[in-house]
């Protein structure tokens, strides 16, 4: 730069750049010396310009103004930095970067060199940027190891005014409604060197937590512009200095336990097919939340194999991932606006036991449940389920078939799919059992007996043959009390549990048939017995003389009985 020394000059007056037609001059970066010759300067004389010359060294001026977005588990930033770079140009920036931003998943960094004034960056650049090694790091040495410079790559020289725009997330924590909690924000800043920072501006907006004064002195609240008393979804703070981080008091603004997401309608479809368990689950929501958490259970489900639907729009597969707690996350609106949602969901169950169904739902964090419930049971043929589980009522009748007893659904799947608001998908198939119960309220896990077609005959039959049998060979049982006894028994049950009954009595056809056979068998192969009645004799004194008896002999014995005759026929003829 040339600085003018108006004494030492000769023949020469100063003049304003208006006075005197210049070329463009646009690249320079100093203000143009405009001299005119002094009017009574005679023709031929010396003109002399006096000055001294001053290198200057590279300018560079930068204003931050960063824009923060609190959502439920995340903060969004968006950081501007407004560059003005004087007498030389510049291919690199040094920024300093907290070490939980310095990811490059995270970190994403643009350049915006043509017109700053503009609020889009869809046609900003993407600029790489890489870590300084700790050697050639020019900090004090005295910063915590997670903070370190990178050096960001303009990709071009640039002079003038240069805006780049840094995108990132944080992580917030568990926030309560009933205290506050110190949040500290960790920010981009401009490495100081060479750079002169004289603007560090933070907007906090939000629409869910609340947000109260800073914590630190550094930070000051901007009054009368968007402070917490005149807007509560937005906080306005200036620093005096460069620094990375923002601490802040904070706390929910609406009670945690307060729900605004409500299920109207559930509907799950557990199907046991091929040695498999697939669920469908489908609900209708009311939510003015604008990200929908559903809680998967520990154990028992397949991440793999889910599927994800919004309103009948099946959800991008790299969008459907779990995180450590096993919770999923779906985007459901840009903003917080109360609205209807029918979300589905497919997936597969693993470890289950196929016999006592014992399967945890996915549940909705912080929702309650206002509506009904239907849970649809699909077996095969050979399958059957054994009574209704508690606390569900049935939703099917008992019909006859021609040949035995079965229960039919009251509604089909595409009645189902139609009353949740479901898409509508291929119809099960024809020869499977199809069980429908509901229930009204809270219900988190799904629980039923389950049986297969020869287990039951084998152990309902096989009780009734045994017990049959018992009754056959002990005459006792055959008694008529017996009998009513076991009739009442069994009316109380019916009545009790009619459809258990019902169920068990069809089972228990072939033990019946059985004991009839057996019976019948019996009577063949025994015949007709005869009864033969036992003759009683009077109150004679019974001889036990057994040895005098021996002694008799045979002739005196018949000698007497003819005596005996003769004195008997005489005694008739003389009476």
């Amino acid at each position: 730069e040339i600085i003018p020394d108006l004494e030492g000059s000769v023949g020469l007056l100063a003049a304003a750049v208006g006075d005197a037609e210049l070329p463009d001059l646009s690249s320079y970066q100093q203000q143009p010396l405009v001299y005119l010759s002094q009017p009574n300067l005679e023709e031929g004389s010396p003109v002399k310009i006096a000055g001294s010359v001053k290198i200057r060294k590279r300018s560079v001026l930068v204003a931050s103004t960063t824009k923060i977005q609190l959502e439920e588990k995340y903060a969004s930033f968006e950081q501007r930095l407004d560059y003005q770079v004087a007498y030389e140009p510049v291919r690199q920036l040094m920024l300093t970067v907290p070490g939980i931003i310095r990811r490059p998943e995270n970190l994403r960094i643009f350049l915006q060199a043509t017109d700053i004034q503009s609020e889009d960056t869809a046609g900003s650049s993407v600029l790489p940027w890489s870590i300084i090694p700790r050697s050639e790091n020019t900090g004090t040495g005295s910063e915590p190891l997670e903070i370190e410079n990178i050096s960001v790559d303009l990709l071009a020289e640039y002079t003038g005014a240069l805006r780049i725009i840094l995108k990132y997330q944080e992580q917030l924590p568990l926030l309560m409604a009933d205290s506050s909690q110190r949040v500290n924000f960790l920010l981009v800043s401009p490495a100081v060197e060479d750079v002169r920072l004289v603007q560090n501006d933070v907007t906090i907006n939000t629409q869910d937590i609340f947000v109260s004064e800073p914590a630190d002195d550094l930070w000051q609240v901007v009054r009368g512009v968007a402070s917490e008393e005149s807007s509560g979804d937005r906080l306005r703070l200036q620093a005096s200095g460069a620094t990375t981080s923002l601490p802040v008091q904070m706390r929910m603004r609406r009670d945690i336990s307060r729900t605004s997401t409500l299920i109207q309608r559930r509907w799950v479809q557990t199907a046991l097919l091929n040695e498999q368990c697939r669920e469908r689950l489908a609900f209708k929501i009311r939510t003015n939340e604008s990200d929908l958490r559903i809680q998967f259970p520990p154990r028992g489900v397949d991440p793999s194999t889910l599927i994800v639907a919004i309103n009948n729009q099946r959800v991008p597969v790299d969008l459907v991932v779990l995180d450590s707690q096993q919770e999923l996350t779906i985007r459901l609106a840009s903003s917080n606006v109360e609205s209807d949602y029918r979300v589905e969901l497919w997936y597969m169950r693993s470890g289950f036991d196929s016999q006592q169904l014992s399967l945890p739902l996915p549940t909705v964090v912080n929702s309650k449940m206002s509506g009904s419930t239907y849970w649809q049971i699909v077996t095969t043929n050979s399958k059957h389920l054994l009574g209704t589980p508690r606390g569900w009522t049935p939703e099917y009748d008992w019909s006859w078939s021609g040949l035995y007893w079965f229960r039919a659904s009251a509604l089909e799947q595409s009645d189902l799919e139609q009353w949740v608001g479901a898409s509508t998908q291929l119809a099960l198939p024809e020869n499977t059992n199809q069980y429908l119960l509901s229930t009204v309220g809270e219900e988190d896990t799904l629980s039923a007996s389950i049986t297969s077609r020869s287990t039951l005959l084998l152990w309902i039959s096989g009780m009734v043959l045994g017990i049959g049998l018992i009754i056959l060979k002990l005459p006792v049982l055959q008694h008529p009390m017996v009998i009513f006894s076991v009739g009442i028994v069994s009316a109380l049950v019916a009545v009790w549990v009619p459809e258990l009954m019902l169920l068990v009595m069809q089972a228990a056809f072939l033990g019946i048939a059985l004991v009839v056979v057996a019976r019948i068998l019996d009577w063949i192969i025994s015949g007709p017995r005869i009864q033969t009645t036992a003759i009683q004799r009077g109150n004679y004194a019974q001889d036990t003389n057994s040895e005098a008896i021996a002694l008799l002999k045979l002739d005196s014995s018949r000698a007497t009985v003819e005596k005996e005759k003769k004195l008997d026929d005489s005694q008739q003829q003389e009476a």
